[in-house]
Parts: structure tokens; C-alpha cells; sequence
């Protein structure tokens, strides 16, 4: 295992289990309202229900997509990056891509939440 191999996959692991760990409370609703941590929108401002609401979804979502981070960041520890350095920069990438998708996720959610009666 080179030291590529550990600086990619433990930076993967530890913004997988980092990105679950800030979930955790906003899922269990122990987070209230505020502009510092949660998920920000302008209907999750609306009420301390709407709040819980969002939050419970965004960090579920969030919770989700941290699955396959966790895993390219292990697969990473194994992979061999000699002769593919482009693979190391993809990889460590992978966290922006994958922890964006929940941003949608949660727009869609909250769309959808404030179209139902």
C-alpha cells in the first residue's frame, strides 16, 4: 500500500464518516433553527416543524450517500495508482459528487412537500 493509497482512502472514509457523524443529530431532530448547521432553505425557516422536517430528510439523504464514499475510500486502501495518478485525483473527487446529490434531493423533497395540501 503506497502513501497514495492511504492519503486518498482515509481522506474518503473520514468525509464519509465526518458527513455521517453531522448528520446523526440533525436526523434525531436535536438541532433547532439556526444559520450555522442544517440544511438551509428558505421553507426549513418557515416553522421548528418544517425545520425537523427538512433536516430529518437532508440528513437521511446525506446519510445515504456517504455509503458509497465509504466504500471507494476503502476500495481506494487496495487500488494501485502506479501509472494512473488520474485515478487518485477521480477518486477524491467522489465526495463532491456524491455529497451533491443530496442537495437536490432535498429540493426536490421540499417542492414536493410544499405542493401537497
Amino acid at each position: 500500500m503506497s502513501t497514495l493509497n492511504l492519503v486518498v482512502g482515509l481522506a474518503l472514509v473520514l468525509s464519509a464518516l465526518t458527513t455521517v457523524a453531522i448528520s446523526i443529530p440533525l436526523l434525531l431532530g436535536k438541532v433547532k433553527r439556526n444559520t450555522f448547521y442544517g440544511v438551509w432553505s428558505a421553507a426549513a425557516f418557515e416553522s421548528e416543524d418544517a425545520w425537523l422536517r427538512i433536516n430529518r430528510y437532508g440528513a437521511t439523504r446525506l446519510i445515504v450517500w456517504s455509503v458509497p464514499v465509504l466504500a471507494v475510500g476503502v476500495a481506494a486502501l487496495f487500488v494501485s495508482f502506479e501509472g494512473r495518478p488520474w485515478l487518485a485525483v477521480v477518486l477524491g473527487l467522489l465526495p463532491a459528487v456524491f455529497l451533491t446529490v443530496p442537495v437536490f434531493e432535498v429540493r426536490r423533497f421540499v417542492r414536493q412537500t410544499r405542493n401537497t395540501p
